[in-house]
């Protein structure tokens, strides 16, 4: 409960924070460089801060039957953009609508989620693919990139809250736990 309370009041806060940085970004030369990088840095909190309040299961999850494939598709302009020129993004939908029942931004957000992990992955050029297949009457969500991959031991724990093998400050160990969460309490 604590845990609850600490991050709903640290999202008001940051909140704050991040209004009244707007406001100063309207100042001319160091002050809104200063501002851009406190609205950042804020934003960047309460990121966090949502993520954790959702693995700590404070926020309750809406679910609604959608397209998966349509949701995918509405979402690879944005996961090129943040993926970059040097990584291509590709997508192969199965034919019929892909019906999911689950929180429709828990979704987008894990699927945004593997992408960037892909992303980090990727040294140089390569590819990041989204497919998707109907069997019996389950979708199925294939991701994959040409990353470097894992060993073994990494991938037994790349779900577990906050385990990272990214360094100081890259990464917090929350996103995959999250994505995890969201698919297991969909009855995926």
């Amino acid at each position: 409960h604590w845990l609850g309370s600490m991050s709903g009041s640290s999202l008001i806060l940051l909140g704050v924070i991040l209004g009244y940085a707007k406001l100063g970004e309207y100042e001319g030369g160091a002050a809104r460089s200063q501002m851009a990088g406190i609205v950042n840095a804020t934003q960047r909190g309460k990121q966090l801060t949502e993520k954790l309040m959702t693995l700590a299961r404070m926020n309750p999850s809406e679910r609604t039957t959608f397209d998966a494939n349509e949701s995918l598709d509405g979402l690879l302009p944005m996961i090129q953009s943040m993926l970059g020129t040097r990584i291509r993004v590709m997508a192969t939908f199965c034919p019929q609508a892909a019906w999911v029942h689950m929180d429709f931004s828990e979704f987008e957000a894990s699927v945004l989620n593997i992408a960037k992990n892909a992303g980090d992955a990727i040294a140089g050029d390569g590819a990041f693919s989204i497919a998707s297949d109907i069997i019996g009457d389950e979708v199925r969500l294939c991701f994959s990139d040409s990353g470097c991959g894992m060993s073994p031991e990494v991938a037994e724990r790349i779900f577990e809250p906050f385990f990272t093998t990214k360094a100081a400050r890259k990464g917090t160990g929350i996103g995959l736990a999250v994505v995890y969460r969201t698919i297991v309490e969909s009855g995926g």
